[in-house]
């Protein structure tokens, strides 16, 4: 998922739950960070989820030389994943 600068967002995580989140929103000058969502069965079903469960997201501000190919691969309309591997054996 990627935030414009406009506020626009591409992409999904959740389906709706994280998206809204304001704290994905990332200040210019602030380091990456995890951010840790939980969702009960109640809070679940307010936002339009089948069940509960949490998630760790990786917030980073998007470099622009490594987003070109991406940028490449979405005005062509093809596919494109971008991935950060956080922990590795």
């Amino acid at each position: 998922m990627a935030i414009r600068a406009d506020g626009r967002i591409i992409g999904a995580i959740s389906g709706g739950c994280v998206e809204s989140e304001e704290s994905l929103r990332l200040p210019a000058n602030v380091p990456p960070r995890f951010l840790h969502f939980e969702t009960g069965d109640e809070r679940a079903w307010e936002v339009g989820l089948p069940g509960a469960g949490s998630i760790d997201v990786l917030v980073e501000r998007l470099n622009v030389q490594h987003a070109q190919p991406l940028r490449e691969k979405f005005l062509a309309n093809e596919r494109a994943v971008a991935v950060t591997v956080t922990r590795s054996p």
